[in-house]
């Protein structure tokens, strides 16, 4: 119950920052522009002589066209953020989110999963299962391996963890388990939809991603500017016992003033 109260002061207070507000406007305009064009344009192209120029500058799901650059800025912008407040608060959790989104850039830049699936399906003979291929196999073992050497870092910043830092990590790791629903649930049942889905199931799968990562963004930029006042705010959500020690403290050194 307190890590819910703690998120929603955390998007109280990122919603009454004016920085942190142009931010979001900034980005959402961006986000919707680069979607817009990355779904339209190769939409109006298809069956066109430009249809080829057109898919691999926008379609989503060309690795050097403009929606997968612009997602990997937002992911790099947000690893960068998230060490920025690392340092300037002393936050365990917030250098543990910024490692993650810096591997989720890593990814997305040098094709993490993929390369490696390819090793781990061919060094192991992994086998298709539910319709999946073997080299489907191998990327979803490569993403637990990751996630299984970042698990670690993560159980020291939740052990280290001080008021408003469990609201963080909560608001992130949802966000988190959302990119893994597009990027993988959704990569997967690409892979079983029938023959002609590419371009929907793409959009969906990427352009959702995008959109996450978006918001992964603000709330990072965020925390760079009004971190210091939500953590100092998270630290009145106490409860009874914590609540009560001021007061007992109080009372035992107004009796011992004369």
């Amino acid at each position: 119950m307190k890590t819910f109260r703690e998120v929603i002061l955390l998007f109280r207070s990122l919603k009454e920052d004016r920085a942190t507000r142009n931010a979001f406007f900034i980005l959402l305009l961006a986000t919707v522009f680069i979607l817009t064009l990355s779904v339209v344009i190769p939409y109006l192209a298809a069956g066109s002589r430009y249809e080829p120029q057109v898919r691999e500058l926008l379609f989503l799901a060309r690795e050097e066209s403009l929606g997968e650059q612009y997602s990997r800025s937002l992911s790099f912008v947000s690893s960068l953020a998230f060490l920025i407040g690392a340092l300037t608060q002393r936050s365990p959790a917030l250098f543990a989110l910024s490692v993650l989104f810096a591997f989720i850039w890593l990814d997305d830049s040098m094709q993490y999963h993929e390369r490696v699936g390819t090793l781990l399906s061919r060094a192991f003979a992994l086998p298709s299962v539910f319709g999946l291929r073997s080299q489907d196999s191998g990327e979803i073992l490569a993403w637990l391996l990751a996630l299984i050497g970042m698990t670690p870092l993560f159980g020291w910043a939740w052990l280290r963890r001080r008021a408003g830092e469990a609201g963080i990590l909560a608001a992130v790791v949802l966000c988190f388990l959302l990119l893994v629903i597009f990027g993988v649930v959704v990569d997967m049942l690409d892979v079983l939809a029938p023959s002609g889905s590419e371009f929907l199931m793409t959009n969906i799968e990427d352009g959702g991603e995008i959109v996450v990562l978006a918001l992964v963004t603000v709330i990072a930029i965020g925390l760079t500017i009004c971190a210091q006042a939500y953590l100092e705010a998270a630290a009145q959500l106490t409860g009874p016992e914590t609540a009560r020690q001021p007061r007992m403290a109080a009372s035992h050194h107004d009796s011992r003033t004369p």
